[in-house]
């Protein structure tokens, strides 16, 4: 865990304890599933029928839609593409508010400044906090982004 010149946290600081968060909870859930099997299937009242002892461990797959997982997908590879070109600021914005009006929420008064926000705020903590460096797109959005960054004294 090394620090950096200012006495603070380095760089690497931040992504190592993700990591290790993230490994902690994999193994918490890895144990949580040994305890799972070894209780076993409990026996329902009919002796052929078996019940899973967590409630909600199965997903029908009549509930899942083929479209609306290639929509997701969609999304998921133009917000990567996007950050490239519209810079993350820009591209998070719009993943947002496409995700959100997918997901049924239609109000925009609601919807636009949530977007802003969550957009804005996460740059500031990964820009000024995390020390992370974000892509501030090509042209004209590197522009937004650069004066974006600018706005919030992360440059």
């Amino acid at each position: 865990w090394p620090t950096s010149s200012e006495g603070g946290p380095g760089p690497a600081f931040f992504p190592r304890l993700l990591v290790g968060l993230f490994a902690v909870s994999m193994v918490v859930r890895i144990v949580q599933d040994i305890r799972t099997v070894r209780r076993g299937v409990a026996v329902g009242e009919d002796e052929d029928e078996k019940v899973i002892p967590e409630e909600g461990a199965e997903l029908e797959s009549a509930l899942i839609s083929a479209r609306q997982v290639a929509i997701v997908i969609a999304i998921s590879v133009a917000y990567v593409v996007g950050t490239i070109y519209l810079g993350w600021v820009v591209a998070t914005f719009l993943m947002v508010v496409i995700f959100l009006v997918l997901a049924g929420k239609r109000n925009l008064f609601v919807v636009v400044p949530l977007a802003a926000g969550l957009s804005v705020g996460f740059a500031y903590m990964f820009v000024k906090v995390v020390y992370l460096s974000l892509p501030t797109g090509v042209g004209f959005f590197d522009d937004v982004s650069v004066r974006i960054f600018e706005l919030l004294g992360a440059y």
